[in-house]
């Protein structure tokens, strides 16, 4: 076995911006919400990686809190790093809308007492079952392409 590593794991956190994209749907939505409302990425991203790709993407000024697991005790699906983004907003968390890309997340949204869309396009669940969420006040799924 070669002592080379991987190219990816090569990559350091100015090559971000070459492989990270937005769901333009969410992005559209986010800086709309913005103007409005103040906003929190809550993340099971470690915090080199999430700002790392925030500011590729050009996205951390639509943020007014930025939560990632290395904020929180518990990951997702604990509500911890959700709880932690509401009160660093200083929002009830029953007033929160949570957009989430993952079932781990709608279970951490909805043990926060938060609303949730999911935002992904329709797919398996990967053995996670979310069926407990659905009618809720969790709302699954949300069409990307519209």
């Amino acid at each position: 076995m070669s002592s080379r590593p991987l190219p990816i794991a090569t990559l350091n956190t100015s090559d971000y911006s070459t492989f990270v994209e937005t769901i333009t749907p969410i992005n559209k939505v986010l800086n709309d919400a913005h103007r409005n409302v103040r906003t929190a990425l809550a993340t099971g991203g470690g915090a080199d990686t999430v700002g790392a790709t925030v500011d590729a993407l050009g996205m951390r000024g639509l943020f007014d809190v930025i939560v990632t697991r290395n904020d929180v005790a518990r990951g997702k699906p604990a509500p911890d790093i959700f709880l932690a983004a509401a009160q660093r907003l200083d929002v009830d968390p029953a007033r929160v809308l949570v957009f989430e890309d993952g079932d781990e997340g709608l279970q951490a949204a909805d043990a926060a007492g938060m609303d949730a869309i999911d935002v992904r396009p329709l797919r398996p669940t990967f053995g996670v079952d979310v069926t407990a969420l659905e009618g809720r006040r969790t709302m699954r799924p949300v069409n990307p392409q519209s």
